[in-house]
Order: C-alpha cells, then structure tokens, then sequence
C-alpha cells in the first residue's frame, strides 16, 4: 500500500547533547590533569568527578544519536512515530480515537520522549499542535508538521474520534 503521510526530521535540540557531552569530555579531562596531581581525599573526590563525567560524555553522545532523527509515517494501515530507535507502531485497528491536541514546552515538561503528568506519552519534537491517538493500553502525543491532516487521514482509513 502507498505511503499516505511521511515526515522525517532531526530534532534541532540534539545539538545540546552533543554539546554536553563535548562539555563532559573537556571536564573530564581537566579534572584527570588535577587529579593526578593530587594526593589523598582530594584527589579521590576529583577521580569521583573524572569518572562521573567521563562517563556521562559517551552517554550524551548516545542520546544525542538515539534522538536524532524523527519520523511520523501512516501507510493507510499502520502509523510509526517517534525517534531514530525509540518509536512506536500501531495497525489501525489498534488505534481508539485520535484527535489534535497542542503541546507546548510544559505540557511534557521538555522534548524527546516524555511521560506528561496526565500519563500521556509524548514523542515531541517541536511544540505546537500534536496528534493524540489513544490505544487499549495507553495515550500517545506526538509531534507532526500536518496534525489536521494525519488525524483526517487516520479517521478516513476507520479511527474514530474529533480533530478538535
């Protein structure tokens, strides 16, 4: 079956963790210098340091690597959404409803994928109107360039719901 909707982007935010883990890296090596220089408790305090960061700045990298690319694709059966190696798949027959919905900076507290307070899962890369689609198991809040659209589409291939 034809792709009926594909977007696929790299979320701008993915700098600032290559950003950190740059940072991390040069913190590390800093307090390396330092800390084989010291002696006694300082120098146990700042091997901690050295290791926290040294440790950290790969798992930045990781992150930044796992969010980089973001993708929403409906087929007319199946609708994928989410990150590079973080997303989800629903056949339409797993989906209840699906409206629109707009997130905002504070509805997820963040971006990336999120767990809001209200329990929704959110896949978010930019902040505006979303799409919210609601399974047996949980709610989804995802980010998408046409959420009209995509909620017109998936209604058209049998979800219910309203694209408030």
């Amino acid at each position: 079956m034809a792709t009926r909707y594909e977007e696929t982007s790299n979320a701008w935010w993915v700098w600032l963790l290559y950003g950190v883990s740059v940072l991390f890296a040069v913190i590390a090596a800093y307090v390396l210098c330092a800390a084989i220089d010291a002696e006694g408790k300082e120098a146990t305090g700042l091997w901690i340091v050295f290791a926290v960061h040294a440790g950290g700045a790969p798992l930045m990298a990781l992150l930044a690597r796992v969010f980089s690319q973001y993708r929403v694709m409906f087929d007319g059966s199946t609708l994928t959404f989410g990150f590079r190696t973080w997303n989800k798949s629903f056949g339409v027959g797993e989906i209840r409803s699906t409206k629109t919905d707009h997130v905002s900076l504070w509805t997820f507290t963040g971006a990336g994928w999120r767990v809001g307070r209200d329990g929704r899962v959110g896949y978010i890369n930019t902040f505006g109107t979303a799409v919210e689609v609601e399974t047996d198991a949980r709610t989804y809040c995802f980010s998408c360039r046409d959420p009209d659209a995509l909620v017109r589409q998936l209604r058209d291939a049998g979800v219910t719901g309203d694209s408030n």
